[in-house]
């Protein structure tokens, strides 16, 4: 899975995949991960957004990674999974 989940950002790279929302790729994950045992997902768009110094960008990542780890969440079986949620450093504050 891209780091950019919603695959916005592909086009600009001379890819085309289509666009889904942050809900669609935390089930993606989800499900990726429930078939594995061990699964590691690096998102960095918010370090981007923070080194950037871009309000209205650092928002709109804030709330997609919201929704993306809310969707993951809900669909992975805690009881046979961890998830662990971790940051090198801060960067949007």
């Amino acid at each position: 899975m891209f780091h950019d989940f919603t695959n916005r950002l592909l086009p600009a790279r001379g890819y085309y995949l289509p666009p889904i929302t942050p809900t669609e790729a935390g089930a993606r994950l989800a499900a990726i991960a429930q078939a594995h045992t061990f699964t590691m997902y690096e998102h960095f768009l918010t370090d981007l957004a923070g080194h950037a110094q871009d309000m209205a960008n650092a928002v709109e990542a804030l709330e997609n990674l919201e929704e993306f780890l809310g969707a993951l969440l809900m669909r992975v079986d805690l009881s046979t999974h961890l998830v662990i949620l971790t940051s090198d450093h801060g960067n949007l504050e």
